[in-house]
């Protein structure tokens, strides 16, 4: 009787967690799908404490990203890009939202 209710406590152990960690996986997939940008811009410099390239989206939204290739470092640059947002870091300029491109392409 005892091996019997051991056992019957641990299936129920496994089966929560194994529902419960496929509750975490998917809401995990869907913050990270709501911090998917895709948007035409124009990269900017901004001289504002030291300089940086920030990118002005054609919706108004500013992006600061960490990760902009050296090619694409140029004012007034019309590009499409695409990227994720990064809200674990936080950056020393306070302009726009960090941002790490995945795609950029001049248009």
């Amino acid at each position: 009787m005892n091996k019997l209710f051991l056992l019957i406590a641990l299936l129920i152990v496994l089966v929560l967690s194994v529902s419960c960690n496929q509750y975490v996986s998917h809401e995990k997939n869907l913050q990270s799908d709501e911090n998917i940008v895709k948007a035409n811009g124009t990269v900017i410099y901004i001289e504002l404490e030291g300089g940086f390239f920030g990118i002005i989206a054609d919706d108004g939204s500013k992006y600061k990203p960490i990760n902009l290739t050296e090619s694409f470092q140029k004012d007034g640059l019309k590009v499409r890009f695409e990227g994720k947002l990064n809200t674990e870091l936080m950056g020393i300029y306070m302009w726009g939202k960090l941002i790490e491109i995945t795609k950029i392409k001049e248009r």
